[in-house]
């Protein structure tokens, strides 16, 4: 229980750090303080461990979410860890409110999240690689004129039997990739909903 305690200290110290610094309110603007760091290892394995019971609560499998990601190489780059770890359990945070269950592949009825890193090669130009981190969850997929609006400030998708989002999380992600020089997206899938950042390494 020690351990645990510590754990949720530690991630909660740091998304108020990064959240409440002075800069941000000085310049008016998110002020980046970047370190080296492992997307997987420091950040995505940290917060499907803190978030287990929640994704637990809403039936969706955490062992299943990450599946095969930890044999991902390791990929290291350079981002403000605290910010970059809001903007992961935002997207996470979606996922578990809104997967809807599916039939899978396999005939069973059952909410799925899954969730990917992988190293982009010259995506920002030659010799400028990148990082592209991307969470995937079960349901409807959301029509492309409702997708090219989701990331704006005050825009809230209408979920059938469930609570409304306040409309400020996905544009709070879209603040912070942009803010270190990347890129977010949606895609639709057949049976859900992929959405996405691209951050230079």
């Amino acid at each position: 229980k020690q351990e645990k305690i510590d754990q949720h200290y530690k991630h909660t110290s740091l998304f108020l750090e990064s959240l409440l610094r002075p800069d941000h309110f000085l310049y008016g603007q998110y002020m980046l303080n970047k370190t080296s760091c492992n997307l997987w290892h420091d950040i995505v394995c940290r917060l499907l461990v803190e978030n287990k019971e929640i994704f637990a609560k809403r039936g969706v499998a955490v062992g299943e979410i990450a599946q095969g990601l930890e044999e991902t190489e390791d990929i290291e780059l350079k981002a403000d860890k605290g910010l970059m770890a809001q903007v992961v359990a935002n997207l996470f945070s979606n996922a578990a409110k809104y997967a809807q269950s599916i039939v899978d592949e396999n005939g069973e009825t059952r909410k799925i999240v899954r969730c990917n890193v992988t190293k982009l090669n010259d995506f920002f130009g030659h010799g400028h690689h990148a990082i592209r981190f991307c969470v995937l969850s079960s349901g409807p997929p959301i029509d492309e004129s409702n997708s090219t609006q989701v990331f704006e400030e005050g825009f809230r998708l209408s979920h059938p039997g469930k609570t409304e989002g306040t409309g400020h999380g996905l544009h709070f992600v879209k603040n912070v990739v942009e803010v270190h020089g990347g890129v977010v997206g949606h895609n639709a899938k057949e049976q859900g909903n992929e959405f996405f950042f691209v951050v230079p390494q």
